[in-house]
């Protein structure tokens, strides 16, 4: 059903490593899945410039389980494999288990 999805939708542990990719996020990234998963996602789709502040929200979030981005819609830059950077529609919403898991929507925001 995942592969299926018009959205890219990606899955990260609660170190930020990738562990789901599904095939929307290969066409729209293009990452194989192979390629990113057991690997840290802001190696792959964010430019630079974001990598630090994503990482500063990920420690937030796991010490005190605030965020400002959690089950919203936020409009960043995604980067491609082959370098590009492009804007898309990010929205994130956790999933509580034995470890933090949260699942990324993704989305281009225009016919990119």
């Amino acid at each position: 059903m995942l592969d299926s999805a018009f959205d890219a939708i990606v899955s990260i542990d609660d170190e930020g490593t990738v562990t789901f990719w599904n095939k929307r996020a290969e066409e729209i990234f293009g990452w194989e899945r192979y390629e990113v998963l057991g690997n840290p996602l802001h190696q792959f789709i964010m430019p630079e410039e974001y990598r630090e502040a994503h990482q500063k929200g990920m420690r937030r979030y796991l010490d005190t389980g605030m965020t400002k981005v959690l089950n919203q819609r936020v409009e960043i830059s995604g980067l491609r494999k082959d370098g590009t950077v492009f804007p898309i529609e990010l929205s994130i919403a956790p999933i509580v288990r034995s470890k933090k898991t949260l699942i990324h929507r993704l989305h281009p925001r225009s016919d990119q």
